[in-house]
């Protein structure tokens, strides 16, 4: 995780976790629509928003990208580990799951740990990256200049052939 071993070491302590329940526990979630197919959700505490996402509808099934996607996640880094990201992208997949997705994908960093641990916590599993979104993660590998992987969670009922 780098960074300063006595911040890491003050994170792992019981006083740390304690402190970390109750800020999650007085979060409250601001919702705001950015056109026909975005959403962002913001973690706010106080006046304060450790946390936004954004949740975004593909809709043309020409599209390799038609679907529910959770992208731009960013927790403010003195908020980190503090369970905000997670509290935050189940309430983002709450909403995929009331606006009708079955899945949701996304994309993170390959060298982005804490990120995809975060992801798979929550369920999600990587794809294949010979699959159906290899030419997402080319474009964005060529924009980074570092590769990516998919991810895909499960969120609404499942269909009859997967049952």
């Amino acid at each position: 995780m780098g960074g300063n071993p006595l911040i890491g070491a003050l994170r792992r302590t019981r006083l740390f976790r304690a402190a970390s329940r109750r800020v999650v526990r007085s979060l409250k979630l601001n919702v705001r629509t950015e056109g026909d197919n975005r959403t962002v959700l913001c973690a706010e505490f106080g006046t304060f928003q450790p946390a936004t996402v954004a949740l975004t509808r593909v809709t043309d099934p020409s599209d390799c990208r038609c679907g529910f996607w959770l992208h731009a996640m960013s927790v403010a880094p003195p908020f980190r580990r503090m369970g905000i990201g997670t509290w935050l992208c189940r309430q983002a997949l709450d909403m995929a799951a009331r606006m009708g997705a079955e899945s949701v994908l996304l994309t993170v960093g390959e060298d982005n740990a804490a990120a995809a641990g975060l992801y798979t916590k929550l369920g999600f599993e990587r794809l294949p990256s010979d699959g159906p979104l290899m030419p997402e993660l080319r474009r964005l590998e060529s924009i980074a200049g570092k590769p990516y992987a998919a991810m895909r969670v499960r969120v609404g009922p499942r269909t009859r052939d997967e049952a």
